[in-house]
């Protein structure tokens, strides 16, 4: 496998590397034109790699069960000892399991653990055609996976950090705060 691949998620397609390689994660960064203040996010393959790479309040472990895998991204403490290029300058990292089988297989074949973004040009519309994600894995010479039977939804996943126990989103995305307030609310 390749340092660095574009392949299909629940959500857009995505250009990803070893959430540990620095050289690839740098290249990522190369490749969209992407700012160095904004990180990319970490993508694992399992629950139990989040309590792996990151420290869960009870709000957070709840949001974890209840939408996880799906199109979720979490604002988290990291455990592990990630590159730079992961830390937001608040200390945070960014940990989403997407619900893909395909996504998850290839993640799996990373260490459970990837560096991930969408795949286009930064300030450009993410890749969630097909065509769209194999010219940009072709115009930079990199491999790609594809499945015909899964379906994207085409729109980039939620973004969400708990403050305490109040959810704040900070992108919009499939997962609506009315959900995420309903399911803390069992607590």
């Amino acid at each position: 496998m390749d340092d660095i691949i574009v392949f299909q998620t629940d959500t857009v397609f995505g250009i990803g590397c070893s959430a540990f390689d620095k050289k690839s994660i740098r290249k990522i960064f190369k490749i969209k034109g992407r700012e160095k203040s904004k990180t990319l996010p970490i993508l694992v393959s399992s629950k139990k790699k989040i309590s792996e790479v990151a420290f869960l309040s009870k709000y957070e472990k709840e949001i974890v069960k209840s939408f996880f895998p799906g199109p979720l991204t979490l604002v988290l403490k990291p455990k592990l000892k990630f590159p730079k290029e992961l830390i937001a300058d608040n200390g945070t990292i960014a940990v989403r399991m997407p619900k893909s089988k395909l996504a998850l297989s290839v993640i799996r074949k990373f260490g459970g653990i990837m560096a991930v973004t969408s795949a286009n040009l930064s300030g450009k519309k993410s890749a969630i055609t097909k065509k769209e994600a194999e010219e940009f894995a072709n115009k930079f010479n990199l491999d790609f996976y594809f499945s015909d039977k899964e379906k994207i939804k085409k729109i980039p996943s939620t973004i969400l950090k708990i403050e305490g126990k109040k959810p704040i989103i900070l992108r919009r995305g499939p997962i609506t705060k009315k959900e995420i307030l309903t399911c803390l609310k069992q607590l």
